[in-house]
């Protein structure tokens, strides 16, 4: 079937779901453009907050930025799409880098956006009991037992091997 692209409007063989002629016409045809310049994702966005491209030609589903990435500056591999804007729903080529995995969780922590505290879904305790634990005198095992951890996590609390973050 003969139809024109909802973006570009050129004529394309197209299957009967399809919409755009090609990869860069789904991602300007599917984002929009905020003041910052970030193509905005419009399409589906996952739990994280990334947008989801879903079987384009029979490919699967990916993220819309590394979709983007791959379409505008060609292939990655099994590196890393990162953002320079910091904006998980952006699938403007210009914002967007290949890293590795190390390079990317670097970026992430220079940034501050790393998980640690009660943001990570594992955390027992709050910072308010961590400053508690650390002015608390007595053994580890005792102050383990009130809050309901290991002794192990009550050394790495008062020697900052963890919750560093914490003053």
């Amino acid at each position: 079937m003969i139809r024109a692209c909802q973006f570009c409007t050129t004529e394309f063989q197209a299957r009967s779901f399809e919409r755009y002629c090609s990869p860069k016409c789904v991602v300007r045809g599917r984002s929009k453009r905020n003041d910052a310049g970030c193509w905005i994702w419009q399409g589906h966005l996952n739990g994280d907050g990334y947008g989801m491209v879903g079987a384009w030609r029979r490919r699967g589903t990916e993220r819309a930025h590394r979709f983007s990435y791959k379409a505008f500056k060609g292939d990655i591999g099994a590196r890393a799409v990162c953002h320079s804007c910091d904006v998980r729903a952006c699938c403007n080529p210009d914002h967007l880098f290949a890293a590795t995995q190390m390079d990317n969780i670097a970026d992430c922590i220079a940034k501050g956006r790393q998980t640690r505290g009660t943001k990570s879904f594992t955390a027992k305790l709050s910072e308010s009991q961590v400053r508690e634990i650390r002015a608390l005198n007595g053994s580890a095992r005792k102050i383990a037992a009130q809050y309901g951890v290991s002794h192990h996590c009550i050394s790495d609390i008062k020697l900052r091997r963890t919750w560093k973050h914490v003053e």
